[in-house]
């Protein structure tokens, strides 16, 4: 048995032993807990956090190279939203700056460098795609909160069930 397959084994055993013994507890007090997953973790310490102090976004290669090979989205649009993609905030997926004040077009058009109409065109299109979503942006009506789609970048590890709706119902609505 090679080292992968000891540590796979040892997690499903100490799996197996944790949610038999958590079970019984909560049995034997008459509680009961929804929505928790339970899971046992063995840790492989030949590996190490690879900068763990830096922020990152995750790219879904899967949904984005899907997105691309139905025309939806060209590889300078990739460029654009790996641009944008550094002000996602963690709790919804929305453009902010770092003083957390939404991100505007004057200032997307700072970010990219490109001129106002291509600012403009990019970002109508990416809205007809489904990629860009917009509200109003309620502390400054002039202005739209912009919003990617999480399926294709995202900041974070988690996303509430909240957001999730939001951006599902997005979807069904222009479907």
């Amino acid at each position: 048995m090679n080292k992968k397959e000891l540590i796979e084994q040892m997690r499903k055993v100490g799996q197996t032993i944790g949610v038999n013994a958590v079970q019984d507890f909560l049995e034997s007090h008459d509680l009961e807990m929804d929505d928790i997953e339970l899971s046992f973790q063995v840790k492989d310490k030949s590996k190490v956090n690879w900068k763990p102090k830096s922020k990152f976004v995750k790219v879904f290669d899967t949904e984005l190279n899907k997105t691309m090979e139905n025309k939806k989205i060209d590889i300078e649009m990739i460029g654009f939203l790996t641009v944008l993609s550094s002000y996602l905030n963690y709790e919804d997926n929305c453009l902010i700056k770092s003083d957390g004040t939404y991100l505007n077009q004057n200032d997307i058009v700072q970010l990219t460098g490109w001129n106002r109409k291509k600012v403009n065109q990019t970002i109508k299109t990416l809205i007809e795609n489904e990629i860009l979503y917009t509200e109003q942006n309620e502390n400054d009506k002039r202005n739209k909160k912009y919003y990617i789609d999480p399926s294709l970048f995202f900041r974070g590890q988690k996303i509430t069930k909240e957001v999730k709706e939001f951006f599902n119902s997005k979807h069904n609505l222009n479907n």
